[in-house]
């Protein structure tokens, strides 16, 4: 009998990895919603069926839509009913205003001793579409601001434009503003303008942006607070008090910036690549006279409040509730790769042996050793120390092992002693 089960869908696995990936499953969550309606579970066929008969009553819907949603008039196509309808009350409009400038030209023709004649039902659609186009087109003013575009603009984004624009003309405007303030506004423009070319920053609705420097303030502002919070791990009354703020904002402010960290961890965490594990090596090496080294592993205890669910399992070896994280980092204190999701009394082993990175190296070596404490097993590309040292040849291997692995060893206490949060208990 398979001691790897799922009680909301009542199917049983052959092993826990199965087990995991059965959890992220549109099946398992369909049933979970299920199981909280007190209903019953479906089965993986019937689950299939169902999506696929939603998925082509979703597709019908669609095309329906589509298809019968169109302007008579200017013979435009929607995609949506509001787009439609919207598209409509915009049309009546121009219809009653060039409705309102016929009435008046038949007025006139009435005053002149013309109206007696049958109307002419044509000349009068053409009338109507020929108010509608005198509408619709530009002034002549506005022709002759608007100037053909280079084949530098068409190759630059409309963001960099507006963006290029901006700076333009805050160095132009320098009558009021006093030259440190021009200075920084300058630098602002510069910055803005790197972190969107380089770091893919985002401004959604420029053409609504009235204040670029007010936006960049309130978002320093913002950050500010999620550091001190991380730096100090105290009460958010503590935190609002100094930063001038109430305490659910601050509560606010550090969740989403924290979840904005972690949306760039695949950005930022990243294993040395080919072209810099010479680079990286040749720092190991300085460190501590230890070739062919491009990274150290360690696993480190972030404390936590104690869970409501299984508890028992983040329990250390120390008594204390925590999450055993596990990091590999660099000869700059840099984290290379990270695995945060293990209760803390699991073994640094038995993380080690189920992360991507052991699946991945074990499949494909890498061009170099990673050094690792005596927790770990050792393998073609894990270094550990000699358990026991017997000959001068091994205890220099040691002494190297040991310097080259003590500065970096310390990424995980660094981050600790920084950023005092992880260390503390969650505030209230």
């Amino acid at each position: 009998m398979s001691s790897y089960t799922c009680i909301s869908c009542r199917v049983a696995f052959a092993d826990g990895e199965v087990q995991r990936a059965h959890y992220k499953t549109d099946w398992h969550r369909y049933n979970l919603k299920r199981k909280v309606a007190e209903m019953p579970p479906v089965t993986a066929e019937n689950f299939q069926e169902r999506v696929l008969s939603q998925r082509v009553a979703a597709e019908k819907q669609l095309s329906d839509t589509t298809a019968t949603e169109g302007c008579a008039v200017c013979s435009k196509k929607f995609s949506s009913i509001n787009a439609y309808q919207n598209h409509l009350q915009a049309e009546k409009q121009a219809l009653l205003a060039a409705q309102k400038k016929v009435d008046k030209m038949n007025e006139k023709n009435l005053e002149k001793g013309l109206g007696e004649e049958k109307e002419d039902r044509d000349a009068r659609n053409e009338a109507l579409q020929q108010a509608l186009k005198e509408q619709q087109r530009p002034s002549p003013a506005a022709q002759a601001a608007k100037k053909p575009r280079t084949a530098e603009q068409l190759e630059c984004p409309p963001r960099m434009m507006w963006l290029e624009e901006q700076a333009k003309r805050r160095e132009k405007d320098t009558g009021a503003t006093a030259a440190v303030e021009e200075e920084w506004e300058d630098s602002l423009m510069k910055n803005v303008a790197h972190m969107t070319r380089v770091h893919s920053f985002f401004l959604p609705d420029l053409e609504f942006l009235v204040d670029l420097k007010g936006l960049m303030r309130y978002l320093e502002e913002q950050v500010l607070i999620a550091l001190r919070f991380d730096a100090c791990g105290t009460f958010y009354e503590v935190i609002a008090d100094s930063m001038g703020v109430h305490r659910t904002t601050v509560g606010e402010v550090v969740t989403a910036v924290s979840d904005a960290l972690a949306r760039l961890l695949d950005h930022f965490v990243t294993f040395p690549t080919d072209g810099q594990i010479a680079k990286v090596k040749q720092k190991f090496f300085l460190l501590g006279d230890m070739p062919n080294t491009i990274g150290v592993i360690d696993c480190t205890h972030v404390h936590i409040q104690a869970p409501r669910q299984r508890e028992w399992e983040y329990v250390n070896r120390k008594g204390r509730h925590s999450i055993n994280v596990q990091l590999v980092g660099d000869a700059d204190l840099a984290i290379t790769n990270c695995v945060v999701r293990w209760p803390g009394s699991v073994h640094d082993a038995r993380i080690f042996r189920e992360s991507r990175l052991f699946t991945e190296f074990q499949t494909n070596r890498p061009d170099g050793v990673i050094l690792a404490g005596s927790a770990y097993p050792l393998l073609p590309w894990v270094m550990t120390p000699f358990p026991t040292a017997n000959t001068p040849s091994q205890m220099r291997y040691n002494n190297a092992h040991a310097r080259t692995r003590s500065m970096p060893n310390n990424t995980g206490l660094y981050c600790a002693t920084q950023y005092r949060c992880p260390s503390q208990s969650p505030p209230l």
